[in-house]
């Protein structure tokens, strides 16, 4: 994706990233995601871990969803799943750049990352994912299985991205 976060990066909002992403037969091989209005670097290959310039990044540890930080976006017209989650959730952030948001899911600044939209673009997040899963997140959609990449440009399904530790919570207390 040129630019996820286009609306922060237009706004003067110091938070959007170049993300690029490499498959080989609908499975993701190597991840690249700069914050272009910083200095950091994310980077992953499959099979070989997650790293923030250079230096191996996992995912946070934390087990309860009372102390869990978590960006979450729902529906502007259906907000019920996202209210219901944030009342439980110690912090909710919506930070406007699905790479970023889930690399900051793999290197534990935050806990997850929701997508409950349906229409995230698979340029915005695919880079991301893999990021997360190689720092020992867990990603799927809110039945709990794996995202499949669609030949569309949206993903067309919910997304939950965490640290793994709380991802059966987190999609519990969604459903």
């Amino acid at each position: 994706d040129p630019i996820d976060g286009t609306y922060n990066a237009v706004a003067g909002i110091p938070f959007y990233a170049l993300s690029i992403a490499y498959a080989e037969n609908g499975y993701m091989k190597q991840a690249f995601v700069r914050n272009l209005a910083g200095t950091e670097t994310f980077t992953a290959r499959a099979g070989e871990g997650a790293f923030l310039d250079g230096r191996r990044i996992s995912v946070s540890r934390t087990a309860s969803l009372d102390e869990s930080a978590l960006s979450v976006y729902g529906r502007k017209f259906d907000p019920g799943r996202a209210m219901q989650l944030g009342q439980k959730i110690r912090r909710w952030r919506l930070l406007g750049a699905s790479a970023l948001e889930l690399c900051y899911t793999g290197c534990g600044r935050i806990d997850g990352f929701i997508d409950l939209r349906g229409t995230l673009r698979v340029t915005d997040a695919a880079a991301g994912i893999l990021i997360c899963t190689e720092a020992g997140g867990s990603v799927s959609d809110l039945d709990g299985d794996p995202l499949v990449f669609p030949d569309e440009v949206t993903i067309g399904r919910c997304m939950v991205a965490t640290n793994g530790v709380m991802h059966r919570k987190v999609i519990e207390y969604l459903r």
